[in-house]
């Protein structure tokens, strides 16, 4: 009986090469084919195998490769992020020691700063104190110079006082033509004979001539033409007589006699009037002459000296007013 080796349908055995087989075919070979020895299970099992571990070798190889690829690449990227990291931190370094740098000028300057500030407020203090101090002073002073100035004021009345007891025996003649060689007892004898006073040579004390005083008003409400009387070069003539009484007889004897002028002296030239009034202090002519343009602006109907004391009246019938200084003139405004 011949044995029929191979399969039926003019099969020739087992592929030779398994590993170009698909696994339905690998699949096929091995439930189909008959299991005739052991050694050909271990030889195609060696064969498989051997073609997995070729296979899974190759795998290997290439995901090695893959890997040492993947391995410089990240290598590499970590590399240059690293240098640019290292860079950005030498910068940031830099930037850090010039911003301390800075800092610490910042400081020093803070401190100077500081420094100037406590000075100027050290300065500043002490100028304070010093204002105030000098403000204590300027109060002091202030006061002083009030007090000063109320002593000075009341020292000048007192002096202004005393100068025109000085001159209470005194008359002031006013309008004579000064002469070369003049003699001026003779003129006031003259003066004497045309006002009918009967004048000895024991009635006065001396007489001279003096610079005219030209009078200024102050500055207030009143013109500056009507604070100023007439301007002469010619000297008044001053006469003192040894007695109040005769001075004051011989004013009322001028007075009653008036309209007094050089021709009554026979005195060459046009006629102009001759004034004899009562010698007053500088600081007396300026209240005369204001109270004399003042009277007139209010009205007042007389205006006069008697003894070198000052008095108006606004008319017959009101009292006098004497008027002692410029207070009394601000009272009857």
């Amino acid at each position: 009986m011949n044995t029929q080796r191979t399969p039926p349908g003019g099969s020739t055995g087992s592929h030779p090469n398994l590993s170009q087989l698909t696994e339905n075919e690998f699949h096929d070979q091995i439930t189909l084919r008959k299991r005739k020895t052991p050694d050909c299970d271990n030889i195609c099992f060696e064969l498989f195998r051997r073609e997995l571990n070729n296979t899974m070798a190759a795998h290997r190889q290439e995901l090695r490769n893959t890997v040492q690829e993947l391995q410089k690449s990240i290598s590499s990227s970590f590399e240059s992020l690293v240098e640019k990291q290292n860079e950005s931190i030498r910068k940031l370094h830099e930037d850090l020691c010039t911003l301390k740098s800075e800092v610490n000028d910042l400081k020093l300057n803070q401190h100077s700063i500081q420094k100037e500030h406590n000075d100027f407020v050290a300065d500043l203090s002490k100028q304070k104190n010093d204002h105030n101090n000098l403000c204590e002073k300027t109060k002091t002073l202030e006061c002083d110079l009030i007090d000063a100035k109320k002593q000075i004021k009341e020292l000048t009345e007192q002096q202004n006082i005393k100068d025109q007891q000085g001159r209470i025996n005194n008359l002031e003649i006013s309008g004579v033509p000064q002469t070369k060689g003049e003699n001026l007892y003779n003129v006031l004898h003259i003066i004497a004979t045309k006002i009918g006073f009967a004048l000895s040579s024991a009635d006065v004390d001396f007489i001279h001539r003096v610079r005219r005083f030209t009078t200024k008003a102050p500055r207030n409400n009143l013109h500056t033409h009507e604070g100023q009387s007439t301007a002469s070069s010619v000297p008044n003539i001053i006469v003192k007589f040894t007695q109040r009484k005769r001075k004051c007889e011989f004013l009322a004897a001028v007075r009653a006699r008036r309209g007094l002028t050089t021709a009554d002296l026979d005195i060459d030239g046009a006629s102009s009037p001759i004034f004899i009034n009562d010698h007053l202090t500088p600081h007396n002519k300026v209240i005369y002459a204001r109270a004399r343009r003042l009277g007139k602006e209010l009205g007042y109907k007389y205006i006069w000296l008697n003894d070198c004391k000052i008095f108006l009246r606004k008319s017959d019938t009101t009292k006098s007013i004497l008027i002692n200084n410029e207070k009394d003139l601000d009272r009857i405004k």
